[in-house]
């Protein structure tokens, strides 16, 4: 099987199809979190309420911290060995700054060294 820089397969495999509807739908959803902040920051602006502003300000806040945890959850795009405690500790950080810290909720993670080989081609071993 045949992959370019991007971690595209050329086959034209249902397995390369998968992969690169999940690369085009995290796209996708970037998009709209990116949308949907600009929406909240015009609607910011053009408020002359400073209560409006300071309640639309959080709102775009979470979003930020929301596509954080969906950046935080995005595959790697190349054939990689990645750190499985330091992928979790990043994860459990976005998560805890987007629904818990809030809500003064404590997120405790226990690490312990060990590394995942990430192919392109969306498998973890």
């Amino acid at each position: 099987m045949k992959e370019d820089i991007g971690g595209n397969d050329q086959s034209g495999s249902p397995r390369s199809n998968e992969y690169l509807l999940v690369r085009e739908l995290t796209h996708r959803i970037n998009n709209e979190f990116a949308s949907v902040i600009g929406f909240v920051s015009v609607l910011t602006a053009r408020s002359s309420s400073d209560e409006v502003k300071e309640v639309l300000a959080q709102v775009a806040g979470l979003l930020h911290k929301c596509s954080g945890v969906h950046r935080a959850l995005e595959m790697p795009t190349y054939s990689t060995v990645v750190d499985a405690s330091c992928y979790l500790r990043a994860l459990c950080q976005s998560i805890r700054i987007a629904k818990l810290d809030y809500r003064d909720i404590e997120l405790v993670l226990v690490e312990h060294p060990s590394e995942c080989i990430r192919s392109g081609a969306g498998n973890w071993a």
